[in-house]
């Protein structure tokens, strides 16, 4: 717990010096964009088709299906108290009750989480992409700081990805951070496995303008 707290505020105080205004407000820097191609073709060249691809492969083709998608809402009811916190403060207490209720029902009725009984009761209630500490970061001005590809990991930023890390002090969530990291190389490599070997292809910074496009972010050249 310690080693987290210290983490944690390292990178708050990083993570300041990167909320300036205009255009660097979004801190949408690669300084270190000899490492990240080093790193991206060790992910993709060997990581991905030597260990990724044959572990999500065997995980679609030998574990069943509704075991599959019991782990993933249970995993995933585990951040629900998380997300309930990141939204109220960010003022939003609508969408904090809306999980705190998705979490109270499924945790109650659901069998812990393993089934979405929120979700296929009411659609306001279906599992929606979470947002965590590093959105509420965003929500008040912080830039995202600068981009690295990390082995095994992947993209990873100062805001999205460490500020996440405060996530991770919740009690319910400290006992998941290695399936959260899991999720965050593997979560639907077991869909569409084409589609992600597809990616190998892409150069560097194409994938980093991937990562920031779907957060809605034009990144810098």
């Amino acid at each position: 717990m310690k080693l987290r707290l210290s983490a944690l505020a390292l990178g708050t105080t990083l993570l300041v010096g990167c909320a300036s205004s205009g255009t660097e407000q979004q801190g949408r820097s690669d300084p270190f964009e000899g490492f990240n191609r080093t790193m991206y073709n060790f992910n993709f060249n060997v990581l991905d088709p030597y260990v990724v691809r044959p572990v999500a492969v065997a995980w679609r083709d030998y574990v069943p299906q509704p075991a599959r998608n019991g782990l993933s809402n249970f995993t995933g009811n585990l951040e629900e108290p998380a997300i309930m916190v990141n939204y109220f403060l960010q003022g939003d207490p609508y969408q904090g009750m809306v999980h705190f209720t998705r979490f109270f029902l499924n945790t109650l009725l659901g069998m812990g989480g393993f089934i979405d009984v929120a979700g296929m009761a009411n659609p306001k209630l279906q599992r929606v992409e979470p947002h965590r500490f590093g959105s509420t970061l965003g929500h008040y001005g912080v830039g995202y700081g600068p981009y690295m590809q990390l082995p095994f990991y992947g993209s990873f930023t100062l805001r999205e990805d460490g500020g996440d890390m405060a996530d991770t002090l919740y009690p319910v969530l400290s006992v998941v951070d290695l399936a959260n990291v899991h999720r965050k190389m593997d979560y639907r490599r077991d869909r569409n496995p084409r589609a992600v070997a597809g990616l190998r292809w892409f150069a560097a910074p194409v994938f980093r303008s991937l990562y920031y496009g779907a957060r809605g972010v034009l990144p810098a050249s």
